[in-house]
């Protein structure tokens, strides 16, 4: 399932066409379509949209990755990076999930 099919009310978007830099945070859920770069730190899910590409260090509840991310990602529960993304950072969350086909430079850590 990609994150538009998730049935998630997205309250923030950046949007495919739009380059953003700064640091955020949020209590509801942030989508990245286009591109980012800075910090995130939501108490909600963050979503790497197909064409998304962050480049940021994110602090999250929960994370799904399907565009180019780079930097550190932590969530509460669970990362998952579905086949279409593209890694190179350090993942760490209770659960991780990886989806086959995905190119990741980096590591993965699993916490409790």
């Amino acid at each position: 399932m990609s994150p538009a099919e998730s049935g998630l009310i997205v309250s923030n978007i950046i949007a495919e066409n739009t380059k953003l830099k700064g640091d955020f945070e949020l209590a509801t859920v942030l989508r990245i379509d286009g591109q980012f770069n800075g910090t995130i730190k939501s108490s909600s899910k963050v979503l790497i949209g197909e064409k998304g590409r962050a480049y940021c260090d994110i602090e999250a509840e929960a994370i799904e990755i399907g565009g180019i991310w780079e930097g550190t990602a932590k969530a509460k529960q669970s990362i998952k990076v579905f086949s279409t993304g593209q890694v190179k950072g350090s993942l760490e969350a209770p659960k991780v999930i990886i989806e086959e086909g995905v190119l990741l430079n980096g590591s993965i850590k699993v916490i409790k």
